[in-house]
Protein backbone atom coordinates (compact mmCIF):
# COMPACT_ATOMS: atom_id res chain seq x y z
CA UNK A 1 0.00 0.00 0.00
CA UNK A 2 2.67 2.53 1.02
CA UNK A 3 4.87 1.41 -1.86
CA UNK A 4 2.15 2.12 -4.44
CA UNK A 5 1.03 5.33 -2.80
CA UNK A 6 4.67 6.42 -2.76
CA UNK A 7 4.72 5.99 -6.54
CA UNK A 8 1.83 8.45 -6.80
CA UNK A 9 -0.89 5.85 -7.22
CA UNK A 10 -4.35 6.16 -5.72
CA UNK A 11 -4.70 3.00 -3.61
CA UNK A 12 -7.88 1.39 -2.32
CA UNK A 13 -7.83 -1.67 -0.04
CA UNK A 14 -10.38 -4.44 0.39
CA UNK A 15 -10.24 -6.91 3.26
CA UNK A 16 -11.84 -9.74 1.26
CA UNK A 17 -13.07 -10.71 -2.19
CA UNK A 18 -16.66 -9.63 -1.59
CA UNK A 19 -15.57 -6.15 -0.55
CA UNK A 20 -13.19 -6.04 -3.52
CA UNK A 21 -15.99 -6.76 -6.00
CA UNK A 22 -18.19 -4.11 -4.36
CA UNK A 23 -15.42 -1.55 -4.83
CA UNK A 24 -14.90 -2.53 -8.47
CA UNK A 25 -18.64 -2.13 -9.10
CA UNK A 26 -18.47 1.46 -7.84
CA UNK A 27 -15.14 2.60 -9.27
CA UNK A 28 -12.83 1.83 -12.18
CA UNK A 29 -9.37 0.54 -11.24
CA UNK A 30 -6.49 0.40 -13.70
CA UNK A 31 -4.84 -2.35 -11.66
CA UNK A 32 -6.02 -4.93 -9.15
CA UNK A 33 -3.60 -6.94 -7.02
CA UNK A 34 -5.21 -9.90 -5.28
CA UNK A 35 -4.37 -13.03 -3.34
CA UNK A 36 -5.87 -16.51 -3.73
CA UNK A 37 -6.54 -17.09 -0.03
CA UNK A 38 -9.03 -14.52 1.26
CA UNK A 39 -11.93 -14.60 3.72
CA UNK A 40 -15.58 -14.66 2.53
CA UNK A 41 -14.64 -15.32 -1.09
CA UNK A 42 -11.56 -17.13 -2.37
CA UNK A 43 -9.31 -15.61 -4.98
CA UNK A 44 -10.48 -17.87 -7.82
CA UNK A 45 -14.11 -16.96 -7.19
CA UNK A 46 -13.08 -13.31 -7.04
CA UNK A 47 -11.30 -13.61 -10.41
CA UNK A 48 -14.24 -15.43 -12.02
CA UNK A 49 -16.71 -12.79 -10.80
CA UNK A 50 -14.38 -9.99 -11.82
CA UNK A 51 -14.16 -11.43 -15.33
CA UNK A 52 -17.96 -11.44 -15.63
CA UNK A 53 -18.32 -7.78 -14.67
CA UNK A 54 -19.24 -5.48 -17.53
CA UNK A 55 -16.97 -2.53 -18.27
CA UNK A 56 -14.13 -3.98 -16.22
CA UNK A 57 -10.82 -3.89 -18.05
CA UNK A 58 -8.55 -3.76 -15.00
CA UNK A 59 -5.18 -5.45 -15.26
CA UNK A 60 -4.98 -8.10 -12.53
CA UNK A 61 -1.92 -9.40 -10.73
CA UNK A 62 -2.23 -12.41 -8.43
CA UNK A 63 0.29 -12.27 -5.61
CA UNK A 64 0.10 -15.38 -3.44
CA UNK A 65 1.99 -17.88 -1.33
CA UNK A 66 -0.27 -20.64 -2.66
CA UNK A 67 0.49 -21.43 -6.25
CA UNK A 68 -0.46 -24.88 -7.41
CA UNK A 69 -0.29 -25.39 -11.17
CA UNK A 70 -4.08 -25.75 -11.33
CA UNK A 71 -4.50 -22.32 -9.71
CA UNK A 72 -1.98 -20.84 -12.10
CA UNK A 73 -3.86 -22.15 -15.15
CA UNK A 74 -7.25 -21.09 -13.78
CA UNK A 75 -5.98 -17.60 -13.02
CA UNK A 76 -4.69 -17.10 -16.55
CA UNK A 77 -7.96 -18.46 -17.93
CA UNK A 78 -9.63 -15.65 -15.98
CA UNK A 79 -7.43 -13.13 -17.76
CA UNK A 80 -4.86 -12.22 -15.13
CA UNK A 81 -1.84 -10.25 -16.30
CA UNK A 82 0.66 -11.98 -14.01
CA UNK A 83 0.75 -14.65 -11.29
CA UNK A 84 3.49 -14.16 -8.70
CA UNK A 85 4.61 -16.22 -5.72
CA UNK A 86 5.34 -14.55 -2.39
CA UNK A 87 7.76 -13.28 -1.37
CA UNK A 88 8.32 -11.02 -4.38
CA UNK A 89 11.20 -8.61 -4.66
CA UNK A 90 9.93 -5.03 -4.78
CA UNK A 91 11.86 -4.27 -7.99
CA UNK A 92 10.26 -7.25 -9.74
CA UNK A 93 6.78 -6.22 -8.58
CA UNK A 94 7.41 -2.61 -9.61
CA UNK A 95 8.41 -3.67 -13.14
CA UNK A 96 5.37 -5.91 -13.52
CA UNK A 97 3.05 -3.16 -12.29
CA UNK A 98 4.50 -0.75 -14.84
CA UNK A 99 4.05 -3.30 -17.64
CA UNK A 100 0.48 -4.03 -16.52
CA UNK A 101 -0.29 -0.31 -16.65
CA UNK A 102 1.24 -0.05 -20.11
CA UNK A 103 4.27 1.97 -19.08
CA UNK A 104 7.53 1.33 -20.96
Amino acid sequence: NRFLAGKGMDVSLASNGVEGLEKVEKKHFDLIITDLKMPKMGGMDFLKNLRLMKNNDSAVIVLTAYGEMDSYVQAFNCGVFEFLHKPVEIDVLSNIIEKALGKP
